[in-house]
């Protein structure tokens, strides 16, 4: 991409002022998608973005310059101005001596999506769109996507380090809109992975679109959910987003280092339930949160935070390890080269227990099944979070029964995982996403095995709590499996896809970007044609008595506003979208995309979607 010969120049150039350290991060991203809503082809687009961003750093004082001339000239222009702007003083010449250090990719692509026909990848939304609307009549809407991107850095620093990357990353997505007598609902199913276009040489479109409209026809029967505390199961890769937001920002060093988390200072400390083993690692092979070095040349590294509920340590960036004398633990990321690195997470997880997953369903008189979690919010120097339930389920007598609809998680992070009594051995990753922080989105994994948190509140609608006597017939969605001597139905879920990633989702995950940045953690997402699931309730479903305290625009009496049970302050928010305009209760009309995590990422755009809380 540049010359060795150059890049030494212009770090030299970088030095001169008397700054102590320099770096020159060059980015070359080339990415294609392709969209198709109601059967017609709405877009076709790929893109190229290329530049470098040069960094300076004297004493506390950091000044960063980029450019997309990557001319030698163009460099040395650069490099001056974030000198100039680190004022470091000093002057004299400084030659710089790199050495290259070459790190192998943690996963070999086979087939580069760029060499694939673009008829091709269409074919793929076609016949998504054709066995989901094959599925059931109740099958109203169908949007599909398709995106691939191939991003190759090079890092270079006055330490002498030289090394680079080249990441590839596949995504495909499908949502369905389904409408019955209780309006109309939502269903998602999403893959994407760090490898090329044999990705559809493992997963089958049509059973991913079969998926998605299953979710949507099932939640057509769903009772609103109960409200209160009560045990909560959380299905295997479907809560990694949870412990993404709501403990692992909290375990980044910039944010503990501002007093912004609720972990600071409690290294060597019980923080979880002895069961309790947290990982964050950029290592794994395939999942969408992996790379072979970060962005600022460290290599990717699996790091223990939480080990058997101790906090073992926190992750870090190049330059506050050094600053601290903490070994680098390979969390330095960035958006492009048009961004300086932070502190970021790459794929976030909980180890395996070693409880059968029907066992601790079984051992749960009653309470809710969450196979999928949505979007929410959290607040990192609390703890406090509030999150959506994309899919959940009543339990009842040791069974999962009735689907639920319209409500959300309410808890604190650190007491859900000091609350968490059982943990499972069926440990899988959620669905690809996007993480977003200070105005910048990454490619995110998370995942966890089935487990069991004692007390969290549920907000729901629905006046009876889980366990009543009431609804008491099981209820079996497609493809579940019932539990060994039981009447009750599992949801199925997808087999873990390492030993595996996380997701997406985280944790984690679109052509245009779309909101949400709010404090230390915001998804930065792209819309989705299909009207998405609410990060809060089922979306769209048919409105509901009108809120009383809605947020501001302050609706009048003519106005109807879908009302989620909790909604405080954010300081920082996944997958969170802003409230809709407000819109006439006699027409609801389906906006063509929509804000928040509500679809999957699309390589097309400079930032990715999450995948850490989009919902397959």
């Amino acid at each position: 991409m540049i010359e060795e010969a150059v890049i030494s120049r212009v770090l030299g150039a970088a030095l001169r002022t008397g700054a102590e350290f320099a770096e020159v991060f060059a980015e070359d991203k080339r990415s294609a998608s392709a969209v198709l809503d109601d059967g017609r082809i709405e877009e076709l687009s790929s893109g190229r973005d290329r530049g470098a961003g040069i960094r300076v750093v004297a004493g506390d004082t950091t000044g960063y310059a980029h450019t997309a001339d990557l001319s030698e000239d163009g460099l040395r222009s650069a490099a001056e101005a974030a000198a100039a702007a680190a004022q470091g003083g000093g002057g004299g010449t400084r030659v710089v001596a790199l050495t290259r250090h070459e790190v192998a990719n943690p996963t070999p692509v086979e087939v580069q999506p760029a060499e694939v026909p673009k008829a091709t990848k269409v074919e793929l939304l076609h016949r998504a769109d054709a066995a989901a609307r094959a599925r059931s009549g109740s099958v109203k809407q169908v949007s599909a996507r398709y995106g691939d991107s191939r991003r190759t850095i090079l890092v270079a620093n006055s330490d002498g380090l030289l090394t680079g990357d080249d990441q590839v990353r596949t995504l495909f997505s499908v949502g369905v809109v389904a409408a019955g007598d209780t309006g109309m609902q939502t269903g998602r199913q999403s893959v994407g992975h760090t490898v090329g276009f044999e990705l559809f040489d493992r997963y089958d479109v049509a059973e991913l679109a079969t998926q998605a409209a299953d979710r949507a026809v099932t939640k057509l029967g769903a009772r609103p959910a109960p409200s209160g505390e009560m045990p909560v199961v959380i299905g295997k890769g479907g809560g990694g987003v949870l412990f993404h937001e709501a403990c692992g920002h909290g375990l980044e060093a910039d944010l503990v280092a501002k007093s912004a988390s609720v972990f600071k200072g409690r290294r060597g400390e019980q923080v979880a339930s002895p069961l309790v083993t947290l990982v964050d690692d950029g290592t794994m092979s395939a999942e969408w949160g992996a790379f072979g070095v970060d962005d600022e040349g460290s290599p990717a590294q699996r790091n223990v935070l939480i080990s058997d509920g101790v906090l073992t340590d926190y992750m870090w960036d190049f330059l506050r390890s050094r600053k601290e004398g903490r070994p680098r633990s390979g969390n330095g990321r960035r958006q492009s080269y048009q961004h300086l690195p932070m502190v970021r997470m790459t794929n976030t997880f909980l180890l395996d227990g070693e409880e059968d997953p029907d066992d601790i369903v079984a051992a749960t008189p009653s309470g809710v099944y969450i196979a999928q979690l949505g979007g929410g919010s959290v607040n990192t120097a609390t703890g406090d979070f509030v999150f959506g339930m994309w899919e959940a389920y009543l339990i009842e007598d040791g069974e999962i029964t009735e689907p639920i609809r319209e409500g959300n998680l309410i808890g604190n992070g650190p007491k859900v995982l000091q609350d968490i009594d059982a943990l499972g051995n069926d440990f899988a990753m959620g669905s690809p996403g996007t993480c977003g922080k200070d105005g910048q989105g990454v490619p995110v994994g998370d995942g966890v095995p089935t487990l069991r948190v004692a007390r969290m509140t549920i907000g729901g609608t629905a006046r009876e709590r889980a366990g009543s006597a009431r609804h008491r017939r099981p209820h079996r969605r497609h493809g579940g499996r019932r539990r060994a001597g039981g009447g009750g139905g599992r949801p199925a879920r997808a087999r873990p896809r390492c030993g595996r990633t996380t997701v997406s989702s985280s944790r984690c995950r679109r052509p245009s970007p779309r909101a949400s940045a709010c404090g230390s953690c915001s998804a930065t997402v792209r819309g989705s044609p299909t009207p998405a699931a609410s990060t809060t309730t089922s979306w769209p479903r048919p409105l509901a008595k009108r809120a009383t305290t809605p947020p501001s625009p302050r609706p009048t009496s003519s106005w109807a506003w879908p009302s989620p049970t909790a909604w405080p302050s954010p300081r920082s928010t996944s997958s969170a979208r802003p409230w809709p305009s407000s819109r006439r209760r006699a027409r609801w009309s389906l906006p063509s995309s929509w804000n928040g995590r509500s679809g999957p990422p699309t390589p097309a755009s400079p930032v990715w979607s999450q995948p850490t809380s989009w919902t397959p």
